[in-house]
């Protein structure tokens, strides 16, 4: 268990099966837990390396941070925009 997730919960990746020189075992073809493709993701999983000057953690908020202010800088770049198009119309 890692961070409250068990390991049974995390799905095996198709692509890398798919792209495999050797045939996949049983074990490989199916998933270590049930999979709803048309379901919308609650959970992802990914590995953060760190020199261990910052938390992995750190590193991931950090990331999160940035990319919400990009978000951000974008809403407002298209609504400037978009009232720049409306004064030009009139």
């Amino acid at each position: 268990m890692q961070n409250g997730i068990q390991r049974q919960e995390w799905h095996l990746n198709m692509i890398q099966i798919m792209h495999c020189d050797t045939q996949p075992t049983p074990s490989q073809k199916t998933a270590q837990a049930p999979y709803d493709y048309r379901g919308q993701p609650s959970k992802f999983f990914f590995n953060v390396e760190s020199s261990g000057a910052l938390k992995p953690e750190n590193i991931v908020l950090s990331g999160l941070n940035v990319l919400k202010q990009k978000l951000s800088d974008l809403q407002v770049q298209h609504q400037q925009e978009m009232a720049q198009e409306a004064l030009s119309i009139q």
